[in-house]
């Protein structure tokens, strides 16, 4: 089973804009790299945890002031926060924090959520004029989420698949 909800309201829109879309991910990667260069770290890959959360820089040798070897990942250093430099650095990483579209929706949209005592997260895009999160299945009611339906519509399955297959006729 597959719920989707769409909506075209204009907090989404602009909350996509600023998170999700591909032009926000480059934002977020241009940071990445002034921040990287001006540590002395230029060409060096973040360690994430998660999908957002910055906790490490790649690399190899030893690690420069303010930096510790990252115990939980090979090859990889992370801030030596009981020193002065290295909380710097965390806080420099932490407003690193990769922006994920999921996460903030306007409207009562959680980004998680249960079903059956099992934890999901949602799925989102964008797709024409409309952004639309899909859930592997129906949101337990008991997890105190409300999904205002002045922002967002609950569609049909076929309907959204219908979206999906119309997209890819498109592109061919």
């Amino acid at each position: 089973m597959k719920i989707v909800y769409r909506s075209t309201h204009p907090d989404v829109l602009d909350h996509w804009r600023n998170t999700g879309s591909a032009e926000a991910q480059q934002a977020w990667r241009a940071r990445v790299e002034e921040t990287l260069t001006d540590l002395g770290l230029a060409g060096c890959r973040l360690v994430l945890k998660g999908e957002t959360r910055v906790v490490g820089v790649e690399y190899d040798g030893e690690p420069p002031e303010g930096w510790r070897r990252n115990r939980d990942l090979a090859g990889s250093i992370a801030p030596a926060r009981r020193t002065a430099v290295g909380k710097e650095i965390g806080k420099r990483l932490d407003d690193l924090r990769r922006p994920d579209p999921r996460r903030d929706l306007p409207g009562g949209m959680p980004d998680v959520a249960f079903a059956k005592h099992t934890f999901m997260r949602c799925g989102i895009a964008p797709h024409g004029d409309a952004v639309y999160v899909t859930w592997p299945d129906e949101i337990d009611k008991g997890d105190g989420s409300y999904i205002d339906p002045n922002v967002w519509d609950r569609i049909k399955l076929s309907e959204y698949y219908a979206l999906l297959e119309a997209e890819e006729a498109n592109a061919s």
